[in-house]
């Protein structure tokens, strides 16, 4: 469910699939910009940016309240696990900072943590 555009998904929107629900930007019918992947069995959450269906950069893990872990991605692995000095670090970045915002914005959409 989502935005729709030429019959593709494109905009912000949800998509359920295999017990992982991604819930952020589209274009094209591919995950692309900011977005969430939430593991429902082990309420997980990972959010990130997407380029065409992959996510890449800075990811923080979290569990709805509480941030977990900062990770790189790329091509929609997790690259590294920072420690807590890299972490903090990166704390001060602009990625995070729009990480952060964009996590804010999807509760908001979605009504929850």
């Amino acid at each position: 469910m989502g935005e729709w555009k030429d019959n593709s998904l494109h905009g912000y929107g949800t998509l359920i699939k295999s017990g992982k629900k991604y819930q952020g930007y589209f274009e094209n019918n591919q995950k692309h910009g900011y977005g969430i992947y939430i593991i429902n069995n082990e309420n997980k959450k990972i959010v990130g940016n997407f380029i065409e269906n992959r996510m890449e950069g800075l990811a923080i893990q979290y569990n709805g309240e509480e941030i977990h872990h900062l990770l790189l991605m790329e091509n929609n692995k997790i690259k590294k696990q920072l420690n807590k000095e890299e972490a903090e670090l990166y704390k001060k970045s602009e990625d995070y900072m729009k990480l952060i915002i964009f996590m804010d914005e999807a509760n908001l959409r979605s009504g929850s943590n």
